[in-house]
């Protein structure tokens, strides 16, 4: 049982959850549940859900998550940046997620961890930032990598750092 959104996503549950479904095929949970239920509808935040007692229910959910991973599906930039300026918190999943569908620049915008900002920085063709990074980590292997990487993008005033 399930239902598909106005914003172009599935809703859908599991024994014990409320999950979505995007069209390329990335999924995710939008809400645990105590207790087997099926959706049928949305608004806004709002999940209706009916259990297996008949009784409808309101699930309050988050759809942020899928809102951003679709944003990201359609290279809208603006819904990135909007989810991006709205949610503070960022988690490592989230920069996972942007670095296995090859997005390395927008999850370079989102870390802090200097090790990953220059690894992300030197994926993403920043060697600016990669350089930044590499300042402050003071490891003479991230400078190796970010000498071979200038060389590649035949940039030698990086080089000498």
């Amino acid at each position: 049982h399930g239902f598909w959104t106005k914003d172009n996503f599935f809703v859908y549950s599991t024994y014990n959850h409320l999950k979505y479904l995007l069209p390329n095929g990335d999924r995710g949970i939008l809400k645990s549940l105590p207790d087997v239920q099926f959706p049928v509808g949305m608004i806004d935040n709002t999940v209706f859900t009916i259990g297996i007692d008949n009784v409808l229910s309101k699930q309050l959910v988050s759809k942020s998550e899928c809102l951003f991973k679709s944003s990201l599906m359609q290279n809208d930039i603006q819904g990135v940046k909007s989810f991006i300026k709205n949610n503070k918190l960022v988690g490592q999943s989230l920069i996972s997620y942007l670095q296995k569908k090859n997005y390395p620049a927008v999850a370079l915008s989102l870390t802090t961890d200097l090790k990953s900002k220059f690894e992300l920085a030197l994926k993403s063709g920043n060697l600016q930032a990669a350089y930044e990074s590499a300042s402050h980590i003071k490891d003479p292997s991230c400078f190796d990598k970010l000498a071979q990487e200038a060389l590649l993008h035949g940039c030698s005033p990086v080089l000498q750092g």
